[in-house]
């Protein structure tokens, strides 16, 4: 299973985006991931379990930072695979977290 976890740090002083970069980067690699771009992620995870557990955590760290951090998780999905224009060494990264 694997999802796509975007985020985005607004309306923060420069000061506490580290910190915050830091928790949010806690949660995301707990788990294998590739990291498409910016702020963007695709999460390999084993079950919905796991994906709430991301929702929850990040929920956390939203709850705690206020509006500055944002953030959009897709579903849980199984096989698939995803299209676009990367770099070519990320191409069999995201083949193996897509893969069954």
């Amino acid at each position: 299973m694997h999802l796509f976890i975007s985020y985005t740090l607004e309306e923060l002083n420069e000061d506490e985006k580290p910190d915050l970069e830091k928790k949010v980067m806690s949660v995301i690699n707990t788990y294998e991931n590739v990291h498409v771009f910016e702020k963007n992620y695709i999460v390999k995870v084993k079950n919905q379990a796991e994906w709430n557990s991301i929702l929850t955590r990040l929920t956390g760290v939203a709850e705690m930072c206020g509006c500055g951090f944002k953030f959009i998780m897709g579903p849980a999905n199984i096989g698939g695979s995803y299209n676009g224009w990367l770099r070519s060494e990320q191409w069999p990264l995201l083949k193996a977290i897509t893969k069954k």
